[in-house]
């Protein structure tokens, strides 16, 4: 929360208003700290600046317990898809970030059994009829003219080689087969068959085994995922009890936990005895950069001053919720807008741009149905300052305020690799010293 000293001195007789300015978790902290009774708050707690070693902690004794306890074919699973206690970073931080946030889907799979020995059953039996007729099949195969034209000869081979080298080195504790093993299962090549041909479709005991051994694999592969889904949502449930215990037998706290104490207080027994304290401190409330808040925070101040004839101003811009990754919540915003009993007060002036390039964003998204995808973040559009002019020159005149550039990926990027960030890195900084010239303050060309 945010609250700027504010002398006001305009009109005699008015009394300089002295208030003071906290962050939201400075303010949770202070409350907990004067009204430890009232929140039931340990007064020896140290604040943890960055409770992420704590986090990993748990994240990796999670882990290894579940691994002694999995089956061999489930962690082969998860190491061909690359799960590893990483991947759960994200889901551990949200989870204990928001504690009151439902999980779907709110029934617990069931963590089952992920026996593989099917599997490797089955890896075996087509292992064994390739060893044994290896040069029958390939003759099946590239002997029969009656394929479409996608199962050409050299596509052919080459699924046959590949399989051959996935046969040879097929872990049977590692249920994951590869394509070209689906190539050469009896549905697969019965699709692909010319109609006229289809009385003649190639037959072998192997392309069966491969249907089989490919459908077993389909199978696991949909039981492993109900299980990572099930690791998953233990591991939240898990989360939410254990960090707080491990918290509390060190005797620290974090930012997210200020916040969640004072909710779970103004919620508690004692919650509008303390919400009285509190109005009767803070008779005002004015929180800036509203937009950037979460769930938790605007059910504080919503319980301290909703239903009351305290004012809480909330100063914000749906358009600049850049902060998501930090818990912003624009829907938290949405929200706060519908709660109150006002319309929302709209800035109309722009006092800092230049005229030419306010014309240019209004524009831009006033020409659109949803700028910002969602209905409830309309663009309004505004008018510049009395005096605003075009200050963006050069010697060849006026300059367009409004630049869109398109940087073209180069096709031998690989993917996943930015190319047009690396140009754009390159290329701007040169690009904003060039338009810094081009500025001018009133008549003395001054760099703006």
């Amino acid at each position: 929360m945010h609250s700027r000293a504010a002398q006001t001195t305009e009109k005699p007789g008015f009394e300089a208003l002295q208030q003071k300015s906290y962050t939201l978790h400075g303010f949770c902290r202070r409350v907990l700290q004067h009204h430890a009774f009232e929140t039931g708050t340990r007064f020896d707690l140290e604040l943890l600046t960055d409770d992420g070693p704590l986090c990993t902690e748990f994240r990796l004794d999670f882990w290894t317990n579940a691994m002694a306890h999995a089956d061999e074919a489930f962690v082969a699973y998860l190491e061909q898809k690359r799960l590893t206690p990483d991947t759960l970073a994200r889901l551990v931080e949200l989870a204990v970030r928001y504690p009151d946030l439902a999980v779907l889907p709110q029934t617990t799979p069931v963590l089952a059994s992920c026996d593989g020995a099917m599997f490797g059953t089955t890896l075996a039996q087509v292992q064994g009829l390739w060893s044994a007729e290896q040069h029958t099949i390939h003759r099946v195969l590239l002997d029969f003219d009656g394929f479409m034209k996608y199962y050409e000869h050299p596509k052919l081979t080459a699924w046959l080689e590949a399989t051959a080298l996935y046969l040879h080195t097929a872990d049977p504790q590692a249920p994951w087969v590869d394509e070209s093993v689906r190539r050469l299962t009896s549905q697969a090549i019965a699709k692909n068959v010319l109609k006229k041909y289809r009385d003649r479709t190639p037959q072998h005991p192997f392309f069966d085994a491969c249907q089989t051994l490919w459908d077993t694999a389909t199978a696991l592969e949909a039981r492993y995922a109900t299980c990572w889904l099930a690791l998953q949502r233990h591991l939240v449930d898990t989360a939410r009890a254990e960090l707080g215990r491990r918290k509390a037998a060190a005797g620290v706290q974090s930012f997210d936990d200020l916040l969640q104490q004072l909710d779970h207080a103004l919620r508690g027994v004692r919650g509008p005895q303390l919400a009285s304290l509190l109005r009767g401190q803070f008779k005002a409330a004015l929180i800036v950069e509203f937009q950037d808040t979460d769930p938790i925070q605007f059910r504080i101040f919503r319980q301290l001053y909703t239903e009351t004839n305290l004012p809480l101003f909330l100063v914000g811009d749906p358009k600049q919720s850049i902060y998501a990754y930090r818990g912003a919540d624009i829907f938290a915003y949405r929200a706060a807008v519908e709660a109150a009993h006002e319309q929302p007060c709209m800035l109309q002036t722009n006092w800092r741009s230049d005229k030419a390039l306010v014309q240019a964003v209004n524009y831009l998204f006033a020409s659109l149905e949803a700028p910002f995808v969602f209905d409830f973040i309309p663009y309004h559009p505004v008018t510049e300052r009395p005096d605003a002019t075009t200050a963006l020159t050069s010697p060849r005149g006026p300059e367009a305020p409004f630049h869109i550039r398109f940087v073209l990926r180069d096709p031998t990027t690989p993917p996943g690799c930015s190319h047009a960030r690396g140009l754009t890195r390159a290329a701007y900084p040169q690009r904003a010293l060039d338009r810094c010239q081009c500025l001018r303050d009133g008549g003395d060309h001054r760099a703006l």
